[in-house]
This record gives C-alpha cells, structure tokens and sequence, in this order.
C-alpha cells in the first residue's frame, strides 16, 4: 500500500533489512526463474557452441569453485554453504539422470536442462515445508547458471557503482555479484525473498525493503532512491527534505550505535555489584564483530544448525571445521558455546527424514 504523499514518490512497504542507503536505481526487471526455465524448455534455441553435459557441468563446477574463492572472505559462511549446495546439486545423479532422460527422449541439452529442473523444482515446491519449498528456488537457480554457461554468457552481470538494487525477486547466486559490487540498498516488488535471501542481506549489511507497487519498477529506473530498512520506506527522486530528514536518521543511529558501544562497560555487573557474564547468541559469523563491539565476554550460543538448513545434503566435517576456526579465531580467547545440530520441528532439513515431533 502506498504511503500518504508525504513525498511524492514514497513508498511503504515491508523492512527486512535495517540502515539507511541513497543512490541510483539499478532496475533487475527479468522474468522469474520459473518463467525463464518453462520458455526454455519449450524453446528450440541452439547454444553458441557444441558441449556435452558432463564438460558443462565441470566447466561450471569449476567457475563456481573460482567464485566463492574470490569471496571467501566478504561473504559469510551462510553465503559460502549455500553455493555449496550448488556444487553437490551439480554433483547428484538424480538431477543430471533426469536431464539425461529428457535428452534420450529428444530434447536438446538447453532445453532438458529446462524440463528437469522444472520437473525437480516441482517436487520441491509440493512440501508442506518452507525450508523445502525453497529448495526450488536453488534448482532453478543452479539450472540458469547452467544454461548461462552453455550460452557463454558467463557469471550474472554485476551492477552498476553505488546502485540501490530494485527488482522482482533474488536468487542465491544474485548475492555474489551484489557482495562483490557496490550495492547500497535493496528494494524487491511483490516478494521475490526467501528466507535465505532475507538472512544473507542482513549479514551483509546491505538495507533491503519489500513493497508491493508493480509500478516502481517503472518508476525507479535510473532515478535517485532513498531507503529506510527500519521503517520500511521506499522514496523515489526525494527532495531535499527527505534527504536531509534521512540523513539525520543515519548520522543519529550511527552516533547510537557508537555511543551503545562506549558505554558498554567492559565488564557486566548488577547494581549491588554482582557481576554478571555477558555473552551474545548469534547465528552468522557477520555478527560477531559487532557483538565485540558491544563487549560481549564470549558467544553464549553459536546456532550451527544454518550450516545444515542452507544445504541440500549434510556439510562435512573439513566444511564444518573451516566455519568454527574462522569463528574461534575471531573471538580469540573468549568462551563459545556450540549448539549443535538442532533439527525438526519448523528446522526442516530437505535431505533428512525429520523425526515426528
């Protein structure tokens, strides 16, 4: 619903990510993932070149590999498992025998590669789970940076600088160009988030929004955008007014913020001086530092279950081991608590038989 016109161009709609960002629209108005994959699967285009499905599948093993290599370091470790799950997706035989069997029935590899994973997605979206349902939205995902390598088109295109990101939906692989590019804020039209998506922007710290209006995409492009993640507001070409009362809001909360950090005692204690340990729970290794800045004495309660929920089969060991070094080495000496696989109930793994609760 729109906002009254306090500004012309202000949009309300829902906060998913909190901070304040102004920049230039940059509109991603493409067709959904569904809707791309169902014309391709019907559609009879030849690819730039001759490749077979085991070496496209290498190739793109081995780009993606090159990828999260480069953004080991600015993405957190959500980010990294998630494009895991990409990798053992592109390594499991049902999905690439069923792109197999649509090529024995006929289909040329472009267009099986469609038809399966609209077929796998499918099966995913019939759960009466969320966390499984989402699975589509990685199948489709991986299924399109299939076809970008048959086609040669390579990675998604990256965004232009300073961009405010305005679009209907966002994939996984979205957010490794987006944590590699300078995008300022995030505003998607009618949806387009999973919950993945929603944890992986606020890791990365990037303010996102969620309206309803189909016609700011329109309206958006190549304009000035203001964001509010915490009120959940979305103004297009704001005047100088809007922009000074926001800029207020950001210089205020910042200042908040490091004021709350200042006057964090080093150590907790009780009026009559009984003193208290205080540690912060946190489910990403992004949240640690700011846990540090507001003094926390240790990690009280690492939920490592998100290492398992963002996957399509069990993390291993050396994959587990990685995130809790990273997490160990940033805390130094402080205590951590691991809380250790925490399934069932509304924590649906995809690939595991969840017991009744």
């Amino acid at each position: 619903m729109s906002a009254p016109d306090t500004f012309g161009g202000m949009y309300r709609g829902q906060p998913v990510s909190q901070g304040y960002s102004l920049g230039q629209a940059r509109v991603l108005d493409r067709a959904s993932a569904a809707s791309l994959l169902e014309v391709r699967s019907r559609s009879d285009i030849q690819p730039p070149r001759s490749i077979g499905l085991d070496e496209l599948v290498g190739q793109t093993v081995a780009a993606l590999e090159e990828e999260q290599r480069l953004l080991a370091e600015r993405l957190p470790e959500a980010a990294s498992l998630i494009f895991d799950s990409h990798l053992m997706l592109l390594q499991d035989a049902s999905f690439l025998d069923q792109i197999r069997r649509e090529m024995d029935g006929g289909l040329a590899l472009g267009r099986a590669i469609a038809a399966a994973a609209r077929q796998v997605a499918a099966m995913f979206e019939r759960s009466a789970h969320e966390y499984v349902r989402e699975k589509a939205r990685d199948i489709e995902d991986l299924a399109l940076r299939l076809l970008r390598h048959l086609d040669n088109e390579g990675a998604a295109p990256g965004a232009e600088p300073a961009a405010i990101l305005v679009g209907r939906e966002l994939l996984p692989s979205d957010m490794l160009w987006i944590a590699r590019e300078s995008i300022q804020g995030i505003v998607l039209v009618s949806g387009g988030s999973t919950a993945h998506i929603s944890l992986l922007v606020r890791s990365l710290g990037i303010p996102m929004v969620i309206v309803s209006e189909q016609g700011l995409l329109q309206a958006a492009a190549r304009r000035q955008v203001l964001i509010d993640g915490h009120a959940g507001i979305v103004v297009v070409d704001p005047p100088a007014a809007a922009i000074e009362m926001f800029s207020r809001r950001n210089v205020q909360s910042a200042q908040e913020a490091e004021a709350l950090g200042r006057e964090m005692a080093s150590e907790t204690a009780t009026r009559d001086g009984t003193r208290v340990n205080l540690y912060a729970n946190i489910n990403l290794l992004g949240e640690v530092q700011q846990a540090l800045h507001l003094h926390a004495e240790g990690i009280g309660l690492y939920r490592t279950e998100l290492l398992y929920l963002m996957r399509t089969d069990l993390p291993s060991e050396d994959e587990q081991e990685a995130v809790y070094r990273r997490l160990l080495r940033q805390v130094g000496e402080l205590p951590v608590t691991f809380r250790t696989l925490d399934a069932g109930g509304d924590k649906v793994l995809a690939y595991f038989d969840s017991a009744v609760e």
